[in-house]
This record gives C-alpha cells, sequence and structure tokens, in this order.
C-alpha cells in the first residue's frame, strides 16, 4: 500500500492528475468494503464492481471542477457515494415490483417509510464504518458475515483473544462515532 496517498489532499490532486497510482490506492483500501456492503444488501459481486466504476466516475468528474471539495475523510466521502448509488439502483429495482403491488396506498406509503428508514440507517453505519481504521473495518466486517475468531485471527495474523478484543473496542468506537453523528438523532425520532 503506498503511503504517499495516506492524506485527503495529496490523494485528491493526484486523481485530478489522473495518477493510475492513485486510483490502485482507492481500489485496494476501498474496493472491499464497496464489495461487502453492496453483497450484504441485495446485490453480486458483479454489481459491485459495476458500481465501483461508475463511482470512480462519478468521483473523477466532481474533482475535475477545481473548486470542488471535500469536507470529511476521503474514505468517508467515496463510501458515501456508493451507498447512495447503490441505494438509487435498490429504489429503482423495487420501484418496479412496487407499483406491481395490488395492496392498499396506506400499507404502501408505511412499506416505503420503513425502508427509507432503515436505507437511512444504513447510510450512517456505512459512513461510520468507514471512518474507523481499516483492521476494525476489516474485524466487524468479519464478524457480520459470522465468521469464525479463528479464522479471523487467521487472516489478521492476530489470536482469536486478541481479535475479541479487538472486535469490542471496534464496536465501542463505531457507536461512540454513531451516537456522536447528528443524523443519528434524527432516526431516533
Amino acid at each position: 500500500m503506498d503511503s504517499k496517498y495516506s492524506n485527503k489532499e495529496t490523494i485528491i490532486q493526484a486523481i485530478r492528475d489522473k495518477v493510475n497510482g492513485a486510483f490502485e490506492y482507492i481500489h485496494e483500501m476501498l474496493f472491499e468494503t464497496v464489495r461487502y456492503m453492496i453483497t450484504s444488501n441485495k446485490g453480486s459481486e458483479q454489481d459491485a464492481e459495476d458500481l465501483y466504476q461508475e463511482a470512480i466516475i462519478c468521483l473523477t468528474v466532481n474533482l475535475d471542477d477545481q473548486n470542488y471539495k471535500i469536507k470529511e475523510n476521503f474514505s468517508g466521502y467515496f463510501i458515501g457515494i456508493c451507498r447512495k448509488m447503490w441505494i438509487d439502483k435498490l429504489r429503482d429495482r423495487s420501484r418496479e415490483s412496487f407499483f406491481d403491488d395490488t395492496r392498499s396506498p396506506d400499507v404502501l406509503s408505511d412499506r416505503m417509510d420503513r425502508n427509507l428508514q432503515r436505507d437511512k440507517q444504513q447510510d450512517l453505519f456505512w459512513t461510520i464504518l468507514a471512518r474507523l481504521k481499516r483492521e476494525c473495518q476489516k474485524i466487524i466486517k468479519y464478524r457480520l458475515d459470522k465468521k469464525p475468531y479463528s479464522e479471523i485471527a487467521k487472516s489478521l495474523g492476530l489470536t482469536a483473544a486478541t481479535v475479541r478484543t479487538k472486535k469490542y473496542e471496534c464496536n465501542k468506537k463505531l457507536n461512540k462515532l454513531i451516537k456522536e453523528d447528528p443524523r443519528y438523532s434524527e432516526l431516533r425520532n
């Protein structure tokens, strides 16, 4: 992994300059998060690959404007682009079956409200997860996939006990950051 892209300004400039290494760095750092987000939310591996490429195009178009600013950290910004694009694709897919539904408008409206609420909760989760250290992201994703601690430990070169401890610390950090986010209080209401 190339540490010369470790700060936001450097990677943004490299993307603006169309430096191949920057795109490879983004892929190495973020593709697995995107893939996991898509495949755990009704998508396939191909959906993840397609969406990732679309998000890269969106990113480069945005950054072609020299005045365009990214306010949050780069990972969170890119994952946010992917998440919003995926939600749009899921809505498009469900809209087709949604309008074929013959139930009453009230039932459909309630379902739509619940889906929107769930989308917002997932949006918050994935945004905050992308802000955590890479190791925490991996541990949490592995546990979401129900991988055993021994398998996670082997993959990360740690002991199972260390993975358990780190999982606890990572979840604690994730929950703290979620609760500190202004969207959290909106979602609770």
